[in-house]
């Protein structure tokens, strides 16, 4: 994938903010218990997000193209 450092530079302060949340439940039993929780949904919270963010941004560029333009939104 010709993107992946933008892919990488999107989700990074993601990972951050999550590596954030983690660490600060201070004990490591409960670190542990929230790397778990936080895997589980986490992976299918983001994957159902930007299953959504594509079906709104097709929409978009999608639902308002004529005659073979595309509308990036960005006016």
């Amino acid at each position: 994938m010709a993107d992946l450092d933008g892919y990488a530079d999107i989700v990074e302060p993601f990972a951050e903010r999550e590596i954030e949340m983690v660490v600060s439940h201070g004990d490591a039993d409960r670190i542990a218990e929230s790397v778990v929780v936080r895997t589980i949904l986490g992976e299918r919270l983001i994957g159902a997000l930007r299953l959504l963010a594509h079906e709104h941004l097709s929409a978009r560029y999608l639902g308002r193209a004529t005659a073979g333009t595309v509308d990036s939104g960005k006016d």
